[in-house]
């Protein structure tokens, strides 16, 4: 996979394989870091993030949760953060082991517009009688 990321011209070419790869294999301890690995050498945004939103729609287990958000953090555009993090919160995915990764990942966007609808996409406001 290395080989195969390095080889790549465009990132989207890189990123149409890496898409592929969670709908037929679980990004196990053995492929996990190698598929993260090549998603790093994706430059733009936009090819990152529909890798990313590709292993969310699998449900992946806690731990490619947390190694989707160590490389969404990376990302420049706070709203791509922000859709990768809306993505993890409507799936259902953080639970007690990835809150603290969500909770910093959501620190880190520079938008408190973005920021308020990530957190309210976990933490929805109590419901207020009329």
């Amino acid at each position: 996979l290395e080989a195969v990321a390095a080889a790549a011209t465009w990132d989207f070419e890189l990123g149409g394989l890496l898409i592929l790869i969670p709908k037929r294999y679980e990004l196990d301890e053995v492929l996990r870091p190698a598929f993260f690995g090549a998603a790093r050498r994706l430059r733009d945004d936009l090819d990152r993030v529909r890798v990313m939103m590709a292993v969310i729609a699998q449900t992946p287990p806690s731990a490619t949760v947390l190694a989707v958000l160590e490389s969404a953090v990376d990302l420049q555009a706070s709203t791509a953060l922000a859709k990768v993090l809306l993505a993890i919160a409507n799936a259902n995915l953080v639970e007690d082991e990835v809150r603290p990764a969500f909770l910093e990942a959501t620190s880190r966007l520079s938008s408190e517009h973005q920021r308020g609808r990530v957190l309210s996409a976990v933490f929805p406001p109590p419901h207020q009688p009329c």
